[in-house]
């Protein structure tokens, strides 16, 4: 029987980590240099703090290597972790201002819309029954 080393190269580190870590550094100088096309003001996080939390996951990332300590499932769910946190807050922050994060689905849409006509139903009828006295 074979024992599994857990034990992962430097090489192997440095590979995985600065690779991911230089393609998050490479997204976020992207969005340095490219036009936001999102109006001014109307998302929910502003582009430079999305764009500042991309260059530290980029150097979060590339630094992961040099915890020697870390096992190499450690070191891939770390990065799954923060990889997983931007995607989120990509997703939150390009959300406009007043808008839901989550939408109703129709059959809730529908229940409310009636909701709301027998609200509106109610009050008008109320109305005509103080006109009339």
């Amino acid at each position: 029987m074979t024992q599994h080393s857990d034990d992962v190269s430097s090489a192997l580190r440095w590979y995985f980590g600065g690779g991911l870590g230089c393609a998050m550094l490479c997204l976020a100088a992207l969005g340095l240099t490219h036009r936001g096309l999102d109006p001014s003001g109307m998302t929910r996080l502003s582009r430079s703090i999305q764009l500042g939390f991309r260059l530290i996951a980029g150097v979060v990332m590339t630094c992961l290597p040099l915890a020697k300590h870390l096992k190499s499932l450690h070191l891939m769910g770390i990065c799954a972790g923060v990889t997983s946190f931007l995607v989120i807050e990509e997703t939150y922050g390009k959300i406009c201002r007043g808008e839901p994060i989550a939408k109703l689905s129709a059959g809730e849409q529908d229940a409310l819309d009636q909701q709301n006509e027998a609200a509106d139903t109610t009050a008008a009828s109320a109305g005509v029954k103080e006109k009339n006295e």
